[in-house]
């Protein structure tokens, strides 16, 4: 059997089929036009065949689903299979799972937005030798572009100007090369700009040592420090504080996941948090209302001192919260309170505002966090979304140094990067009526 087959089902069986496969599938779909169902499971087996498994599903029934698996195993053939349980020639299974996509996403396309074209200030191809091209950080007056290629085992990072001929320069390489190797790091490098968009931090590890090298631009100089091994397990997140001689990190430490705020000079790290729960993807706030930390929490309250059960796991949705570095209260500002779908990033969205990407309706839109105050005087706050669009936001963030706003997204064969001025709903822009993609009306 080929691999898609097998490799697909299990990544069906163990992910579903979430936003962030529809829209990697959505892109492929975009990027190759003219390729069939085959072609496309020889560039990426795994998401080709969790796609026809989702297909066959849909169409199917999950129990033909399970039949027809069995079916190509009991007769050690695809042709077979199919013929015996769909009633089809294997090319005619292949064109019309492609076929059902296309319908799919031209039903989206109908209710779903595209970027403003005018806001484009850079467009990177994806690549198409098997490298993996991520983590894209917008420096914060726009001209810069800091992104990481990883191919079998090894990794770039790069900046690439926005403007002119925008050139791009190689500022470190790293890794072990590795042809097995198909995943990049989960996590390093780790990117992210200081708020004035002089300093770019890059986080990496070098065989087992991790490293911290620091770009200056301003001074056109690189500096580069060690970090002791006692200090931290794995980094999974990092943010430039205010000041920008430390940064805030979320790491794994015994097999706990908090946040640290971390001394360039001296790996001195200090606890923010410190329990059982989850805290991911710091960013620090400043220059508003408000100054302190946005993070994303499992913890089922709104504060540092949440207990956990005797035999509880630390598992449940997570939601976006706010810590106060001034007042340095234990009670925290619970910014989302969301069961389903997927929350991530959370940013500072303009002086007094928040946002973060929420995939509610199968593609992930930006949401901003508005402010109220309750009937006891509290800060009361809810989410509403800015954005709909048919390919999903990879990455965005605020820029304050010039109070514009960046979004990543990936269309067909290209990553492209819009730079836009800051809108708020009820100000700038209404807020959008969001409706469910069509395969998100269909359970995993």
């Amino acid at each position: 059997l080929p691999r898609w087959t097998t490799d697909g089902f299990i990544s069906y069986l163990v992910d579903g089929w979430d936003a962030k496969a529809d829209n990697e599938w959505k892109n492929m779909i975009a990027a190759f036009p003219n390729k069939g169902f085959y072609e496309l499971s020889e560039k990426n087996p795994e998401l080709a065949g969790k796609a026809f498994w989702k297909y066959i599903s849909v169409r199917y029934g999950d129990n033909n689903m399970k039949s027809l698996l069995y079916a190509m195993e009991l007769k050690s053939s695809l042709n077979q299979g199919i013929r015996m349980v769909l009633g089809q020639q294997v090319n005619e299974a292949y064109d019309s799972c492609t076929s059902f996509y296309k319908q799919i996403y031209r039903q989206d396309s109908v209710e779903q937005e595209r970027p403003d074209s005018t806001k484009l200030i850079l467009e990177i191809p994806v690549p198409q030798d098997n490298s993996v091209l991520r983590s894209v950080r917008v420096s914060p007056h726009g001209n810069d572009v800091a992104y990481v290629v990883w191919k079998e085992g090894e990794f770039s990072v790069y900046i690439q100007k926005t403007r002119d001929e925008q050139t791009r320069a190689l500022i470190l390489s790293g890794g072990d090369k590795d042809y097995n190797e198909k995943y990049p790091d989960p996590d390093y490098p780790l990117l992210t700009w200081s708020n004035n968009g002089y300093k770019l931090a890059i986080l990496y590890r070098q065989g087992t040592r991790t490293k911290l090298r620091i770009y200056n631009s301003l001074k056109a100089k690189i500096e580069n420090f060690n970090i002791p091994g006692n200090r931290f397990d794995r980094v999974t997140g990092i943010s430039f504080a205010e000041d920008d001689s430390k940064l805030i990190f979320s790491a794994i430490r015994r097999s706990q996941t908090d946040l640290y705020e971390f001394s360039i000079r001296g790996s001195r790290m200090t606890n923010i948090t410190n329990d059982e729960w989850d805290d991911l993807q710091p960013f620090f706030v400043s220059g508003g209302f408000r100054k302190g930390i946005l993070f994303l929490s499992n913890r089922p309250q709104p504060s540092l001192d949440v207990p956990i059960g005797v035999n509880e796991l630390p598992v449940g949705p997570m939601n976006v919260f706010f810590y106060d570095t001034r007042t340095k209260r234990r009670t925290l500002l619970q910014c989302s309170d969301l069961s389903s779908g997927t929350v991530t990033q959370p940013i500072q969205y303009g002086s007094d505002h928040f946002a973060f990407l929420h995939d509610a309706n199968g593609v992930q839109n930006k949401y901003v966090v508005m402010f109220g105050r309750d009937r006891n005087n509290q800060d009361s706050v809810y989410a509403v979304p800015i954005t709909n669009y048919y390919y999903g936001i990879i990455s965005h963030q605020y820029n304050p140094a010039s109070d514009q706003v960046a979004d990543v997204i990936q269309e067909g064969d290209k990553i492209r990067i819009y730079f836009r001025p800051l809108e708020l709903p009820g100000v700038h822009v209404n807020s959008k009526q969001l409706q469910p993609a069509v395969l998100s009306l269909h359970s995993a």
